[in-house]
């Protein structure tokens, strides 16, 4: 565990052979503390043993890193913000769902967004309860007010199933908003069973 802090700057330094083999290294390494060592850099100075660690801890599927990464999406810095919505999209659970949709309602950094937006898609489709995914995604959007929001959550009820979130999308398929139409008609196009086709035919 004590190489662990030599071998995240290795990894971070770029793509050559040193760092492609620390990197590996990081994934494989099954010493006690390492996931230890490693979360306890997550809040390194150094934004690329930051990001190095997010990605490492993610690919080791660290279900300890879990409640800090929640923390880190909900937190003011929109860098580690983005970098751990990217690792929850790896091993979240629909656990970690409110979180991911909860940022999406209030933040105004379009990245992060888009990173809670392809974290929670990954978690939705993992979900073995789609219903309880859809749950979560509709409290969030009776929460969203900037249309950027709103289509992004709608976007998600598309990787959930159950008559709530269609009677969502069928809604929203009449707002003014273009990038909401758009959002809630893609949706409905790609929804997962045949209950959506009446309402694409209207």
């Amino acid at each position: 565990a004590g190489d662990v802090p030599m071998l995240v700057r290795l990894a971070g330094t770029g793509q050559g052979p040193v760092g492609e083999a620390a990197h590996k290294t990081l994934d494989r390494l099954g010493k006690p503390g390492v996931d230890e060592a490693l979360i306890g850099l997550i809040g390194s100075p150094d934004a690329t043993d930051r990001a190095t660690v997010l990605g490492v801890l993610a690919s080791r599927h660290t279900a300890a890193a879990l409640p800090t990464l929640v923390r880190l999406v909900g937190g003011t810095d929109a860098g580690m913000a983005t970098e751990a919505a990217k690792a929850l999209g790896v091993m979240g659970q629909s656990a970690q769902l409110t979180a991911l949709t909860g940022t999406i309602v209030v933040t105004g950094n379009a990245e992060l967004r888009t990173a809670c937006e392809e974290a929670g898609r990954a978690i939705c489709t993992r979900a073995q309860d789609k219903a309880a995914a859809a749950d979560i995604v509709l409290t969030a959007l009776g929460q969203a007010q900037p249309p950027s929001a709103r289509a992004a959550l709608l976007r998600l009820l598309g990787y959930t199933a159950g008559a709530a979130p269609l009677t969502a999308v069928v809604k929203a398929m009449s707002d003014n908003d273009s990038e909401v139409h758009q959002a809630a008609f893609r949706a409905l196009v790609g929804w997962p069973d045949a209950t959506a086709v009446p309402h694409l035919v209207e």
